[in-house]
């Protein structure tokens, strides 16, 4: 009876050490498709900006985010997002920002938001829902400044600033941390992410965002 349930665990022992050397390791994430959820992250986070605003106000993002649906097309075709998944999300950012209905507007872009958020956690790299997360913070705060201003800061627009992007410098760094971009970029997110106490921080938001933005274009 001994002899047996040895046996049995030697057996077992095996199993576990030939499931373990038979699992896959997956390549490190290519840096075009980290590139392309902070992209799609990006998109998202004007489009939010912008889409609060009356509809005369809604234009084309003023830091030049790519948010066209060829665009957005793109990004999610990089991510390895299903085509249905694509339109679905294309679709709901698009349609939402294009809503006189500003409510119902946002509803759609958040369900568009969820989306994504929710097949990048079950992709084979969960860290570009961080990269997206990211980007999306990036692009709300940088548009915001647009937004708020009009491209002239002035004292005044500090605290109402600061107040509306509270949650992305809350979350930005823990974003960060798990999103396993490359080192310069993380650097250069995490420096721009102070605290804003004066016009010229304002300034250094908009400077800093298209600083990043050019460096994950380099990453494609």
């Amino acid at each position: 009876m001994r002899h047996c349930s040895t046996l049995t665990t030697v057996l077992l022992i095996l199993v576990a050490g030939l499931a373990c050397t038979s699992k896959k390791t997956l390549p490190p994430v290519a840096p075009s498709t980290q590139a392309a959820a902070v992209q799609l992250g990006f998109a998202a986070g004007s489009i939010v900006a912008q889409g609060s605003q009356p509809m005369e106000l809604r234009k084309e993002s003023a830091l030049g985010f790519a948010r066209s649906e060829a665009d957005l097309f793109a990004f999610m075709g990089r991510l390895q997002l299903s085509e249905s998944d694509a339109a679905g999300v294309a679709s709901g950012m698009l349609d939402g920002f294009a809503d006189p209905n500003p409510a119902r507007g946002s509803q759609l872009i958040s369900d568009a938001m969820n989306q994504v958020m929710r097949r990048l956690e079950v992709s084979p790299y969960p860290e570009l829902l961080w990269a997206f997360k990211v980007g999306y913070s990036l692009g709300h705060m940088a548009e915001t400044v647009n937004v708020l201003t009009r491209g002239t800061p002035q004292p005044e627009h500090v605290q109402a600033y600061a107040a509306l992007t509270a949650r992305d410098r809350e979350t930005l760094q823990a974003d960060l941390d798990q999103s396993g971009l490359p080192a310069e970029l993380y650097d250069a997110i995490q420096a721009m992410n102070l605290e804003i106490r004066s016009v010229s921080d304002l300034f250094a938001i908009t400077s800093a965002c298209l600083k990043i933005k050019g460096m994950v274009a380099q990453m494609q």
